[in-house]
């Protein structure tokens, strides 16, 4: 049979896969969390036509909706249930509150481990989860996408920015790069 790849090669990803299918065991959410900062949020008093304008522009399916501040985390609105409220009656839109049609959020600590919480995101049926700290404080959101990342690699799609889309030449010798961009990337 005719073979895409050397036994060498598919031996050395294998053995890449299962060392890290190991370090998954002892990785906590704390380490694949897309931090506070970063997090995109709906106000839970912004009407549909808002939220789906936030979907629009940031490219996310998942919004967290949030009351008076981003610790005060009330639901989770979906993309599909929206396009579901749009579809069955457009004039919703301007009526009906983010908050309305949000769905409850799953929160987890910081501490616990991505295997257990991939375990939990499954019997609970959702794709996201809202990071807490010991005081309750949110800290950031962790996507089934991340945890699943932690063990065979990143999966990049249409949204995610391509190679050097964190930095740009402003003239010869002068850079202007995004404050999260790695060092050793840069």
């Amino acid at each position: 049979p005719i073979r895409l790849v050397t036994p060498e090669a598919a031996e050395e990803y294998e053995q890449e896969l299962l060392d890290s299918v190991e370090e998954f065991a002892e990785t906590v959410v704390r380490e694949v969390m897309v931090p506070r900062v970063d997090m995109e949020v709906v106000d839970s008093d912004a009407m549909l036509q808002d939220a789906l304008s936030t979907f629009i522009s940031t490219g996310f399916s998942r919004l967290p909706v949030v009351g008076q501040s981003v610790d005060d985390v009330v639901g989770v609105l979906y993309l599909k249930d929206l396009a579901r409220v749009v579809h069955q009656d457009p004039a919703l839109l301007d009526t009906k509150s983010a908050s309305e049609a949000s769905r409850p959020a799953l929160f987890t600590p910081e501490s616990k481990s991505v295997a257990e919480l991939l375990q939990e995101m499954q019997q609970a049926s959702t794709q996201i989860a809202v990071v807490v700290d010991e005081y309750g404080g949110v800290d950031g959101l962790v996507t089934i996408e991340d945890l699943i990342e932690q063990v065979i690699g990143e999966i990049e799609d249409e949204h995610d920015p391509a190679e050097g889309d964190f930095w740009v030449v402003e003239k010869p010798g002068s850079y202007l790069a995004q404050a999260k961009t790695p060092l050793d990337e840069f």
